[in-house]
């Protein structure tokens, strides 16, 4: 019946939607196309050149912000390829930023969370449920052994193989040494399943609540993966927003507000933690240098408020 039922749903909605009617597009077609949509080319070898190694249809996205609003597909007068490049290489060069504050902040709490879990209850203890909250996902925890199971047995890094060559490995691996095999998303999965003191510890070593803390962190794993699927980011409405501290005064400037569904929101949450894991970290200095270097950047798109580098967060 459900077979049926999907074959006849799958088939009507088929039918009912108009066939896509577009074909592919060479380039000198692709330039032609935005030229008379009202894009000025300055260069178009540059132009040819830039198309040949970033698809029409990903570059494209950066035009978006300068459609007319009339819905006739036409761009705003005095829309330029090279301005859109800059947009282009702009989200590119902050998505390499990024990047750089999560690395230091994964790495953080991967080490702390190995550290607390194996110094409290022992290496190899993340094979027993009873160590973790009582109200375990065993669906969820059972995937995460199988993962780690997985990985493990198919790993070829030599401090796994070294391990492997030395010891019994019925119990698995250490903790610390799973953790280095793990995603960022196990990594996060390991943390909704722990108990609530030892979310804690982890929380108050990065001067926050739990709470706070796992949902920066469930931000930070939907930011990362954008990054390394080289996805859209400066003007992006977030899909996961991050909870806005409620009790923190600086976290609710009027001038400097802090919308949850902006990338700003997310550079303000590596900021205040980079602060707590790698203090002497020159990232904040980096983001300013890569703001000033593009200058025509619509900072509005990201969330980012007028003099932000005075707002309590980023002093």
């Amino acid at each position: 019946m459900l077979n049926v039922r999907g074959v006849f749903l799958y088939g009507f909605s088929q039918m009912s939607l108009p066939t896509y009617p577009q074909n592919a597009l060479d380039i000198p077609s692709q330039l032609f196309l935005l030229e008379t949509r009202g894009v000025v080319i300055e260069d178009m070898a540059f132009a040819r050149r830039v198309l040949e190694n970033v698809s029409f249809y990903r570059f494209r996205a950066y035009l978006f912000p300068f459609l007319r609003k009339d819905g006739s597909g036409n761009y705003a007068p005095g829309t330029s390829f090279n301005q859109c490049w800059q947009y282009y290489r702009f989200d590119r060069r902050l998505r390499i930023c990024v990047l750089d504050a999560i690395e230091r902040i994964e790495v953080s709490v991967r080490t702390q969370i190995a550290n607390n879990l194996s110094l409290k209850y022992g290496p190899f203890a993340y094979r027993d449920p009873s160590i973790f909250a009582a109200s375990l996902n065993m669906a969820r925890y059972n995937e995460l052994l199988s993962f780690i199971a997985t990985e493990t047995t198919k790993s070829k890094e030599e401090f796994v193989e070294s391990f492997r060559r030395t010891y019994d490995t019925s119990n698995g691996l250490p903790l610390w040494m799973v953790v280095e095999e793990m995603t960022f998303g196990n990594v996060l999965t390991l943390f909704r399943l722990m108990k609530k003191q030892d979310k804690l510890a982890i929380a108050q070593s990065l001067n926050s609540s739990k709470t706070v803390i796992e949902s920066w962190l469930t931000n930070l794993n939907y930011i990362r993966n954008i990054c390394a699927h080289h996805g859209r980011l400066w003007n992006r409405k977030l899909a996961v927003n991050p909870l806005i501290p409620s009790k923190d005064a600086k976290w609710h400037e009027a001038n400097y507000p802090v919308n949850a569904d902006r990338i700003y929101s997310t550079l303000c949450i590596l900021k205040t933690l980079l602060d707590e894991v790698a203090p002497q970290s020159q990232w904040k200095q980096r983001f300013y240098a890569l703001l000033a270097e593009f200058p025509c950047i619509h900072r509005v798109s990201m969330g980012i408020p007028d003099g932000f580098e005075n707002s309590a967060i980023w002093k």
